[in-house]
């Protein structure tokens, strides 16, 4: 795999990843599209692992409120509900954020 095939699917990985279809589609897709060999499961791995890691760094600091809101940590920026439960309905709501 060259270094254009790697960035053209690492863009497309990127793109499709929070479509409600499947990224690893859309992978295979663009390959057969533009004619190259099957990038395999180990590029398709490495794709989705770097989404996961994009999200978990992309969203820290709503993760950290969440779980401070759910937890009740002392001298946490808590979500405002005492609730575990509507703590995850308020996570949601931009007007929480």
């Amino acid at each position: 795999m060259s270094w254009l095939q790697a960035v053209v699917l690492g863009i497309v990985q990127g793109v499709t990843e929070f479509l409600p279809i499947s990224s690893s589609a859309h992978l295979i897709l663009t390959s057969q599209l533009l004619g190259w060999q099957d990038q395999g499961l180990a590029f398709d791995m490495a794709a989705n692992t770097g989404s996961l890691m994009a999200v978990i760094v992309c969203f820290a600091g709503d993760w950290r409120r969440l779980l401070a809101g759910t937890v009740g940590w002392p001298g946490a920026d808590p979500m405002p509900t005492p609730r575990a439960g509507a703590s995850w309905g308020c996570w949601c709501s931009p007007r929480c954020r």
